[in-house]
């Protein structure tokens, strides 16, 4: 967050230059200049790490894997999982 400081702050470096005095990766700053609000507070409460934003966001499925996935493990399988993850929480009353 010190780096992301540096760049948004009154001296408004360079991200490249930001990161390097800091010793983290520039595409982490970048990462963090485009985290939500809500992030950058969870960030700064520790709640979430830089490391975890960035890997998120780099790995958000498409649809080809998404269908790729469910071709690996059948249908079936994934059907189940979304009837467990979907159940209502009250068990039914007979």
């Amino acid at each position: 967050m010190l780096a992301l400081e540096l760049v948004e702050g009154p001296a408004r470096w360079p991200a490249s230059q930001a990161a390097a005095v800091v010793g983290i990766s520039r595409s982490y700053v970048s990462t963090a200049r485009h985290a939500s609000a809500e992030d950058r507070l969870a960030l700064k409460r520790g709640w979430l790490t830089l490391s975890w934003l960035h890997n998120k966001r780099q790995k958000r499925m498409t649809d080809a894997a998404v269908e790729r996935a469910v071709v690996r493990l059948g249908p079936d399988r994934v059907l189940r999982a979304l009837d467990r993850l979907t159940a209502s929480p009250i068990p039914p009353t007979i």
